[in-house]
């Protein structure tokens, strides 16, 4: 009786041995996603940091873009002189882009090196990246400097008018930088009809 009991005895024993060491080759085996915790995700950048990561973006395209002095337009590579006026770059020539609603002057393929556009096209024309002036921003380009150092760095051909975003029944309206206006260079905003087709110099965002 005594040899089964202690025959009983070493086998459980036996028998909870092998239980630990199954446990224990277990918890070995477990993988670092099941024995750490998962990091906490990082929090979503708020409003405010939305925009200041969108303003920090803008300012670096402005600044490579005057320093270059030029940038290319990706919809047909043609490349445009720039030009940094104040804390505005604009563009230095009259944008040439064959868009729907714009025809060559006088509808002359000869005089297609400027494309003349009426204001629902100009609204919308400018490339990625640059967009057809407010009134506010004609207002302070034409403040930003003697109107001899605006001639000579927006370079207008003649008396040109260019188109700018303001809307009125059927007025749009325009900023002039003339090269004569009598004994001096002349410039203003004015307006005209907006189904005539007239110049567009973008500027950047």
């Amino acid at each position: 009786m005594k040899k089964q009991l202690a025959k009983l005895a070493l086998t459980a024993a036996i028998g909870l041995a092998l239980t630990l060491l199954a446990c224990e080759d277990k918890e070995k085996k477990q993988t670092p996603a099941e024995t750490q915790t998962a990091e906490p995700a990082a929090p979503e950048p708020t409003e405010a940091e939305k925009a200041r990561d969108i303003a920090e973006a803008l300012a670096k395209a402005k600044a490579e873009v005057a320093a270059k002095g030029s940038f290319t337009d990706t919809r047909d590579n043609k490349t445009y002189k720039a030009v940094k006026i104040g804390e505005q770059v604009w563009m230095a020539e009259n944008l040439n882009y064959a868009a729907e609603g714009s025809e060559c002057y006088g509808n002359d393929p000869d005089n297609c090196e400027s494309r003349g556009y009426n204001l629902e096209t100009a609204m919308k024309v400018c490339p990625s990246g640059w967009h057809l002036p407010t009134e506010d921003e004609a207002e302070l380009l034409l403040h930003s400097g003697s109107e001899e150092e605006l001639t000579e760095k927006m370079k207008p051909i003649n008396a040109e008018s260019w188109w700018i975003s303001g809307v009125y029944d059927n007025w749009g309206a325009v900023f002039h930088i003339y090269e004569e206006c009598g004994e001096d260079v002349c410039t203003h905003i004015g307006g005209t009809l907006k189904k005539f087709e007239l110049s567009i110099r973008c500027i950047k965002d």
